[in-house]
């Protein structure tokens, strides 16, 4: 699979290419300037606020997804030194719902 695009990620609320009412989720190009990666619409937004938190979820993605790997990677090695002893239920079904919630932000798309 490949990549996702470079990280970090950022708000953009002022590139003019941006339709009215939408929040660029870009990225910096090494030459400088910016790539989109989604336009986040405000349009059905309510009274909620939703779209600016979907849009900040959005841009710690690249983050979490990484610091999430490297706690399961730790946690994988920690059980194997210890021989299994000191992980109970409660932390073992946690590994395996975070595994698996990396697993489905990594797969492969489906057509």
């Amino acid at each position: 699979m490949p990549d996702h695009s470079p990280a970090p990620w950022t708000l953009d609320q002022s590139d003019p290419g941006t339709p009215k009412g939408c929040i660029a989720l870009c990225y910096e190009r090494p030459s400088g300037g910016f790539n989109g990666i989604a336009e986040i619409s405000r349009q059905y937004d309510g009274l909620d606020g939703s779209a600016d938190a979907n849009a900040r979820l959005m841009v710690a993605s690249p983050a979490l997804l990484k610091e999430s790997q490297n706690v399961v990677q730790y946690l994988i090695e920690f059980i194997a030194d210890s021989g299994g002893n000191f992980i109970g239920r409660s932390a073992s079904g946690a590994l395996r719902k975070l595994k698996a919630a990396i697993d489905e932000a990594t797969k492969e798309p489906t057509v």
